[in-house]
């Protein structure tokens, strides 16, 4: 087993999915490389990348798979945040431009995968734990503009009041899950 932290798993017949939120992928690129030989994954989608500019996509690829990825950026953090994908070359993938930019949230990525015919919305979102009020309505402008449409959304969003293993704390007055 990978001891990267693996937050959520989907999967069904024709596509298979995984999320995990990685605090740094560098030092575990070739740990997530056999992981994702071993089991197959079609796409997956990481949070948490602590990638920047000076490390090259070509250290990050990985054989059989397309690398997409939006790092951080930011003047007052220079750790931290940044997302990705993995997808499988055979999967046809086009970015979506409509979801880019400073209305929609600063760390996503949001692509229109065909697979088999069937044609869905894939995002990744991290959110971050210090987001303020602007920044949540940027977010949650982006998950209402892709919900219209077929979509897989992964990601961390960092309230830290929502404990969704805890139904008590999970309110329909919390607009995150009003959102949703």
């Amino acid at each position: 087993r990978s001891n990267i932290p693996i937050k959520s798993e989907i999967s069904n017949n024709k596509l298979s999915c995984m999320y995990c939120n990685a605090r740094s992928i560098v030092n575990k690129r070739e740990e997530l490389d056999l992981y994702l030989r071993e089991q197959n994954i079609d796409i997956i989608g990481i949070t948490e990348t602590w990638l920047n500019e000076s490390i090259s996509d070509s250290e990050m690829g990985i054989e059989g798979y397309s690398l997409f990825r939006k790092d951080r950026k930011s003047v007052n953090k220079k750790r931290g945040g940044g997302v990705l994908f993995y997808i499988k070359d055979y999967l046809n993938v086009v970015m979506v431009e409509d979801y880019v930019g400073d209305s929609y949230h600063q760390e996503s990525l949001i692509y229109k995968i065909d697979c088999s015919g069937t044609k869905t919305l894939l995002g990744i979102i991290c959110r971050p734990p210090d987001s303020n009020d602007s920044l949540d309505e940027n977010l949650y402008n982006l998950i209402n503009h892709i919900s219209k449409e077929n979509c897989i959304v992964m990601g961390d969003f960092n309230f830290s009041e929502l404990k969704w293993d805890n139904l008590n704390t999970i309110t329909e007055q919390h607009k995150f899950v009003k959102c949703l």
